[in-house]
């Protein structure tokens, strides 16, 4: 995300030109939650805040398919969308704004300074996977990302019914 193109302002990211984000979808949410990230001043991730022996994944799953994204500047109408309102129909997915909950807002704290780290992005349930099959959070939920710009660390988390 956001490796060619340059990171789109506002969004609280600074210092970097490039930010590579990645998690593993077999872990999160099931063997730890939530996940957190350390980038290099290149953009590159390595996991922080898991010390313990390798955990074989109760669900294990492959990547989500690799895609091309465009960025589009929406109007207000849609800065705050409502998920238990939605009707499946909506594009829940966005980079930036205000998150779209699941269950009550859910802020991480960065592991490195305990500061509460700012929305990054939102993914909706759905996504082609790199197998042909479609991913769901949970039971159809939303994935979230987060970013702490002073220690350069981004944490990921998702939220079903």
């Amino acid at each position: 995300m956001f490796g060619r193109d340059p990171i789109p302002p506002g969004l609280g990211v600074t210092g970097r030109t490039r930010l590579e984000l990645a998690t593993c979808l077999s872990c999160l949410g099931w063997e730890r939650r939530p996940l957190f990230y350390r980038h290099n001043p290149s953009g590159s991730p390595t996991s922080v805040g898991y010390d313990g022996h390798r955990v074989s994944p109760q669900f294990p799953v492959g990547p989500l398919r690799e895609a091309v994204v465009g960025l589009a500047e929406i109007s207000r109408r849609w800065f705050w969308q409502s998920w238990g309102c939605s009707n499946g129909r909506e594009n829940l997915n966005r980079i930036g704004g205000e998150p779209c909950w699941v269950q009550d807002a859910e802020y991480p704290r960065c592991p490195t300074c305990d500061g509460v780290m700012t929305f990054l992005f939102q993914l909706d349930s759905d996504l082609p996977t790199a197998d042909g099959g479609e991913w769901l959070w949970g039971s159809g939920g939303i994935a979230y990302g987060f970013w702490c710009d002073p220690c350069g660390v981004s944490a990921f988390l998702w939220q079903c019914t």
